[in-house]
């Protein structure tokens, strides 16, 4: 999908730079950023509250067991 979106010149400079060290396109640097940009800011769908939230986002069920008793030991 195209998308327009207006960069200050001082980031499309910057981008040059990285286009000529990296040999790669303008699109696939601003790809590659926005790919690491949602990595670090979205929230995985399983978060939850109370107990799970502590949990996380495990996805074996004797896993899960096994950090929700964990904490009687303590």
């Amino acid at each position: 999908m195209r998308t327009i979106v207006d960069l200050p010149e001082a980031q499309i400079s910057s981008l040059a730079i990285l286009e000529a060290r990296r040999d790669i396109s303008r699109a696939q640097l601003i790809r590659e950023a926005i790919a690491l940009y949602l990595k670090t800011e979205i929230v995985p769908d399983a978060v939850g509250f109370g107990a799970w939230q502590r949990v996380g986002n495990v996805q074996d069920g004797l896993a899960l067991q096994q950090t929700l008793r964990a904490e009687w030991d303590r």
